[in-house]
């Protein structure tokens, strides 16, 4: 009987300690993305592009640019007319110790009439730090025959 519960107690530490340390992976993963945001509504283009890979895939509905050079002269332009974005977490998904994805929708609140879409991120793990390895953001498309 002591044994018993002696491997529960262990089976339970154990699991609280995975469970802590998922946490602060995700919340980690969390504050990179918001960082992104964070940078995209404060205009910086530099501080927006340091949080990918320097060979990030950037994708915006069929545009792809890849690293932080295209990605910064793509939006170079947005920034400066003072694009602004809201977004809406719904959900980070830790696929490895190394490989989260995080969902999230957002409005494009600078545009008018604003634009809704969605965002998919996926980030690595690089040393201690998380880096946005792919983003790839959909648009809303106008209702096409009712579809």
């Amino acid at each position: 009987m002591r044994f018993a519960f002696f491997v529960t107690t262990a089976v339970l530490t154990l699991g609280v300690g995975i469970a802590a340390a998922q946490s602060a992976e995700e919340s980690a993963v969390n504050s990179r993305v918001d960082e992104v945001y964070a940078a995209l509504n404060r205009g910086d283009v530099d501080g927006y592009v340091a949080n990918f890979h320097e060979d990030a895939v950037y994708a915006i509905g069929t545009l792809v640019r890849i690293g932080r050079a295209e990605i910064a002269a793509f939006e170079s332009p947005c920034f400066a007319n003072g694009m602004t974005i809201e977004f809406t977490h719904h959900g980070t998904h830790l696929l490895s110790a190394t490989t989260a994805i995080v969902h999230r929708a957002q409005v494009m609140t600078s545009a008018r009439p604003p634009v809704e879409g969605h965002a998919m991120s996926t980030l690595f793990k690089d040393g201690d730090d998380w880096l946005v390895a792919a983003l790839q953001v959909t648009w809303a498309t106008p209702d096409v025959n009712g579809c």
